[in-house]
């Protein structure tokens, strides 16, 4: 049950806050733009002059702050797009400090909080694709609006809200747990993304119910190793964006998608061709990408994202920042082998998997969604690590 406590109010507000851009809704007024901008940098300082001092910054929100830095070369250089580069990293720098002060102060309240948050938004938005199946019309040349966006933008918060249901549980009950809510939301995510045929959403959800019922069938399951996931990924990712191959078109076929991926093929190779022109560095950070895409027709498009975060990330920050992106990752593993807990560590793996298959079709950083679903992670897996410690040193006293 969503249950609202009143001394909670105030992080809803700041969650809001921390994650307005992320509504599509409210980008297409002056007021939604703009407040995000002024007000996250007065929360941050405010927060931080209370807080760094005792506490620190984590390991992770200092990745993510690497993760900007090395990307303003090329954005004052190239891109000049100073506006995105600005609300892109303090959205993503705001929300990763902001999971680390909430879960570090009272892991469970947090946890209860952004769950509660996340479902609320996807309630929100499902009502809206209910009253108008097609969207919003807010006169975007990238067709109706819903709360988060265009209806390929679904599968990213989608995921986040179950992941945090699944984690409640699982920190609630002390293992793998399903709540009817749990239950209730996930099939309800799925009806919405059949009934829109967003292809990488279903493919998301499907992975995440592969996962439980795996883990309800094997209990070593639960401790599938975090680095054979992560190759699966790659791998995964090099055949269907490099290498180009057909072992997935029986996927294909079922999602109702033709083998160029509704044309990303043209995308991704363009944006490779950009990438090697400026591997070190790359073009700068940009709101929509800055390249034309040849299709086979030989018809030249518009420009538009690499559709692949991997692509995109190299496109903007080159090499430098890749690097920079994958420390998210390599940080999380080895916080990973520091807990006992299977069961948590368990649904972290999950997610992270599965925001990595996702991102092969999908950019996931130009919203705050997979900077909040790591975050999230990282700090719990900090707090039981610092737990773990604890109750080592103790039984060693005594």
């Amino acid at each position: 049950m969503l249950i609202i406590e009143k001394k909670d109010i105030s992080a809803y507000l700041v969650l809001t806050i921390f994650t307005m851009r992320s509504l599509c809704l409210t980008l297409n007024n002056t007021v939604g733009s703009n407040l995000p901008r002024l007000l996250i940098p007065i929360i941050l300082i405010f927060l931080i002059n209370a807080d760094v001092r005792e506490n620190g910054i984590s390991t992770h929100s200092l990745l993510v702050i690497l993760f900007y830095i090395v990307q303003i070369p090329a954005t004052i250089l190239i891109s000049k797009d100073y506006i995105s580069y600005y609300s892109y990293a303090i959205e993503a720098i705001g929300i990763s400090y902001l999971c680390s002060r909430y879960i570090r102060e009272d892991m469970m309240r947090a946890i209860r909080i952004i769950r509660n948050y996340m479902t609320f938004l996807v309630i929100v938005n499902i009502i809206i694709q209910m009253l108008f199946p097609a969207g919003i019309d807010v006169g975007s040349s990238t067709g109706g609006m819903y709360l988060f966006g265009i209806r390929i933008e679904f599968s990213a918060p989608y995921v986040l809200m179950i992941f945090c249901s699944l984690l409640y549980d699982a920190l609630l009950y002390d293992r793998l747990y399903l709540s009817r809510q749990s239950i209730v939301m996930f099939v309800i995510c799925f009806i919405s993304l059949m009934a829109q045929q967003i292809s990488t959403g279903i493919v998301a959800m499907s992975l995440i119910f592969v996962f439980i019922v795996l883990a309800y069938t094997f209990k070593g399951f639960k401790r599938i190793n975090y680095w054979i996931l992560l190759l699966i990924a790659l791998v995964v990712t090099i055949s269907i964006v490099v290498l180009q191959t057909s072992n997935f078109d029986f996927i294909l076929n079922i999602l109702g998608e033709n083998e160029t991926f509704s044309n990303r093929i043209y995308i991704w190779g363009s944006a490779i061709q950009q990438f090697l022109q400026r591997p070190i560095w790359g073009h700068g950070i940009t709101q929509r990408g800055a390249f034309e895409i040849t299709y086979a027709s030989g018809w030249v498009g518009d420009t538009r994202p690499a559709h692949n975060q991997y692509l995109h990330v190299l496109y903007e920050g080159g090499i430098v920042a890749f690097i920079a992106y994958i420390s998210f990752f390599l940080n999380l593993g080895n916080k990973i082998k520091k807990v006992d807990e299977s069961h948590i560590t368990f649904l972290i793996k999950m997610v992270v998997f599965v925001f990595c298959v996702m991102s092969i079709t999908e950019i996931q950083s130009q919203r705050v969604w997979i900077f909040f679903a790591i975050a999230i992670s990282f700090n719990v897996l900090e707090v039981l690590s610092r737990q773990d410690e604890r109750g080592l040193l103790t039984e060693m006293e005594e």
